[in-house]
């Protein structure tokens, strides 16, 4: 008996490598999903920052740096083969300059330092609409300079 069981619209006739326990109906290939990874679930997530306020005269330095980092992925509650990715992680600086106590700030940044393009999503299209796939990937290395006043 099966607990938890889905057409995968993707894979209309279930000869997708993977596929396990699969009942043809009128509707599509109903497949067995008992024990599969949730989508998007992996095992491991983990954020990390840390920063430090450095002082230079009447000014505060501080440098920020943040990671992030998760473990391989299902896109899908079918976790055959090409719906599992790798893992990722992304690195960002940041340094702030602000007068002690004052009402402005100036900020350096960069964003994915080491320009990683791994997947961190990838969405299956329905039968209507063609069955492809539509994929999402880190954004490529960004870095600036913003300025605040507040008033």
């Amino acid at each position: 008996m099966r607990d938890f069981a889905s057409i995968d619209e993707t894979d209309p006739f279930g000869s997708a490598p993977g596929t396990v326990d699969a009942d043809v109906t009128a509707a599509g290939v109903l497949k067995d999903v008992d024990r599969n990874s949730l989508p998007f679930s992996p095992d491991i997530k983990i954020a990390i920052g840390a920063q430090y306020e450095i002082p230079v005269g009447d000014w505060v330095l501080t440098p920020r740096i943040d990671h992030y980092l998760q473990s391989e992925f299902a896109s899908s509650i079918f976790s055959k083969p090409i719906d599992i990715f790798d893992g990722y992680g992304q690195t960002d600086l940041k340094l702030l300059l602000a007068p002690d106590g004052g009402n402005s700030e100036i900020r350096g940044y960069v964003k994915n330092l080491f320009n990683n393009d791994d997947i961190t999503r990838a969405l299956s299209a329905g039968r209507l609409v063609g069955r492809f796939r539509e994929f999402v990937i880190l954004e490529p290395r960004t870095y600036g300079v913003e300025a605040t006043i507040r008033f």
